[in-house]
Formats: structure tokens, sequence, C-alpha cells
């Protein structure tokens, strides 16, 4: 049976930034800024909710 840890250790950090951003319905560019605070709301909204995104 496959496990979590089976699979890629971690996603290009660009493809999860882009997949939060149609979760959360936002239009992502290249954009240092935006994209720094979208890797803080991940991390903040993994601890509130209790798991990792």
């Amino acid at each position: 049976m496959a496990t979590e840890m089976d699979l890629p250790k971690q996603l290009d950090e660009e493809q999860n930034i882009l997949l939060m951003g149609k979760i959360y319905g936002w239009v992502l560019e290249d954009d240092m800024e935006r994209y720094n605070s979208v890797k803080e709301l991940k991390r903040y909204d993994a601890l509130e909710d209790g798991h990792l995104f």
C-alpha cells in the first residue's frame, strides 16, 4: 500500500503556490512579495487546521 512517504518528497514550490492560488481563488504571477505572503499563509493555515497542506 502506497503511503504519503512514497510520494515525491515535495511538490515543485511554484506549482504548490499556484495550486494554492487556484484553491483560494487568487491570481498569482511572478510577484515575490505575494509569493512569500502565500508561503506564510500556507504555514499558518496548516497550523490552524491541524494538518499540512
